[in-house]
């Protein structure tokens, strides 16, 4: 019984050590700048996945990225200087803009995955009804080339030809 009421309180004690060590960790600029570099090369690659996105939103992306990495220059500046919480902050407004360009990026790339999906499903549907219309459209000329050729057969007359005289 005397075991567990020291066991438990220093487990406890053990864990929230761990814990804040790891938050400690987490919030200092250099990681936090490089966690900002991790996430901005990920929304990089999915945006290069997107391909073909509409205008609108890769604009928009394209302006919350560039103020990201604004923001992340500034947050390595401040960091370099020894200005922790001003280069924390800068990089957590960063890893905000990047996270929100990462969540278009991703509605853009699945955007283009459904539309390159729609034309594949739509054009593996015309090619039977493509080639329906080709092959009636090649009968129908031949059957009405071969009666055109019969009418002229028909049509013509007999003549005699006339011999010339010397």
């Amino acid at each position: 019984m005397k075991k567990s009421r020291i066991v438990i309180p220093t487990a406890a004690i053990y864990v929230l050590a761990i814990a804040v060590s790891i938050q400690i960790r987490a919030s200092t600029p250099e990681s936090l700048i490089k966690q900002v570099e991790e996430e901005l090369i990920e929304t990089l690659r999915i945006l290069d996945k997107a391909g073909s996105a509409d205008d609108a939103s890769l604009r928009s992306i394209k302006a919350q990225l560039n103020e990201a990495l604004r923001l992340l220059e500034e947050a390595r500046q401040y960091a370099f200087e020894g200005r922790v919480t001003e280069a924390n902050t800068s990089a957590e407004e960063a890893l905000s803009l990047i996270e929100k360009a990462k969540g278009e990026a991703e509605s853009a790339l699945e955007f283009s995955s459904q539309r390159a999906f729609q034309v594949l499903v739509l054009s593996w549907s015309l090619v039977p009804v493509a080639s329906f219309l080709t092959a009636l459209a090649t009968t129908r000329g031949y059957e009405w080339y071969v009666k055109r050729e019969r009418r002229k057969l028909l049509n013509m007359t007999i003549t005699r030809k006339k011999k010339k005289e010397k």
